[in-house]
């Protein structure tokens, strides 16, 4: 552990330069979360800027009337040439002693011409040496084949192969519901006369009564399909999942005792988009109307994580069976050795978007409905039809 090297730990932070203003070093630090900044010049650090510098050069200036704003105050009354700094090929040991004999919370970490790499703060090698460092934030996704994590640049659990059946198997339980209520209006229809296949299928009779039960084919299938995620491994998964995440992301330890008393339900959860679609789409498809779009705009801006939170607790999520819970517990601490090793690492365009696992996912819903659409036209089975 000591004697990784402290590159790993750099944070690519934005130098600043002689020229720069206080109002621009105080943006720049607060954005990269450190207390410090180097001052580059030629390409070579010559110093450092603090939070505790910058703040002394404002309030000297306004005070003496030398300048009305932080931004025409320079950052070069504040700058300490005399700091020190980490080289590129020290470890993360050799650094540690260097801040156990310093006062700096940051140091810049430079080569053997001062060219400057980033920054290694103090609180990002103790939580190194801690094992405490963690993402901040966390995604995840429930598949057939257990809890799949990811911050957007490194990942863990379910692989690429669990995320496509994941989209499968959501495929699936979207044509199961289908097919159920495709033969529950054929059964109407065989035994009352009343035109339910149309109503399923959008060829609207000349009737009121079918403007007034549009809305029930879709939300059928809505219920029917969270009833089946319910009964699913899923739904133990993703409960199983949010509660790894939560656990992750307030800093407690991951273990069977703690991250059973976290919340199944999460914020951030991809169900709480699609429950405000599929409210929107409901209230816009039932009612044709520009006042229709309003309300439903209005009720998914105000509703949508109510909604969202409700579908949660009593569909998309169950409580995980201790083999599931042990799955999501595996994946979050094989997710925090990952991010360990590069804790700043930071993942960008396709690779990121491929890290959330959208994509695979997309990948399995699409292949169900590419087969459905290849038998419904094969066997002239109208239900799998529908379902594309």
């Amino acid at each position: 552990m000591l004697n990784k090297p402290i590159i790993n730990l750099a944070r690519p932070v934005k130098a600043l330069s002689p020229a720069d203003s206080a109002a621009r070093a105080a943006g720049l630090l607060r954005a990269g979360g450190v207390s410090a900044l180097p001052v580059v010049d030629n390409g070579r650090v010559i110093g450092v800027v603090s939070e505790a510098s910058v703040l002394r050069a404002i309030a000297e200036a306004v005070r003496e009337g030398q300048a009305a704003s932080a931004s025409e105050v320079p950052i070069a009354g504040a700058i300490h040439s005399q700091v020190a700094f980490a080289h590129r090929d020290m470890t993360i040991g050799q650094v540690a002693d260097v801040f156990s004999s310093s006062d700096e919370d940051a140091l810049p970490i430079v080569d053997d011409f001062g060219g400057f790499y980033g920054v290694v703060t103090r609180s990002d090698v103790l939580g190194f040496l801690a094992g405490s460092l963690r993402p901040s934030n966390v995604a995840g996704m429930a598949t057939p084949l257990g809890v799949y994590l990811t911050n957007g640049s490194v990942r863990a659990g379910a692989g690429n192969l669990g995320l496509f059946l994941s989209g499968v198997m959501l495929g699936l339980c979207m044509l199961a519901a289908i097919v159920v209520v495709w033969c529950l209006a054929v059964g109407i229809e065989s035994f009352t006369h009343i035109p339910a296949r149309a109503l399923l299928e959008g060829r609207a009779p000349v009737a009121n009564w079918f403007y007034a039960a549009q809305w029930l084919p879709p939300v059928l299938i809505i219920v029917l399909i969270m009833t089946a995620i319910r009964l699913s491994p899923l739904s133990g998964y993703h409960a199983a999942e949010h509660m790894t995440v939560h656990a992750i992301e307030v800093g407690e330890e991951l273990t069977p005792e703690i991250v059973s008393e976290m919340p199944r339900v999460h914020a951030r959860c991809g169900t709480n988009l699609l429950a405000g679609a599929s409210v929107f789409l409901v209230i816009t498809g039932s009612f044709s109307s520009d006042v229709a779009v309003l309300i439903a705009f209005m009720v998914v801006i105000l509703g949508w994580r109510a909604v969202g939170g409700y579908i949660q607790r009593v569909a998309t999520t169950k409580p995980p069976s201790s083999r599931q819970l042990e799955n999501g517990l595996r994946a979050g601490k094989e997710l925090i050795a990952r991010f360990q090793e590069q804790p700043n690492y930071q993942a960008y365009g396709l690779a990121r978007v491929w890290n959330t696992g959208i994509l695979q996912s997309m990948g399995g819903l699409a292949f169900v409905f590419a087969v459905s659409n290849l038998l419904s036209r094969i066997f002239h089975f109208t239900p799998l039809l529908l379902g594309v």
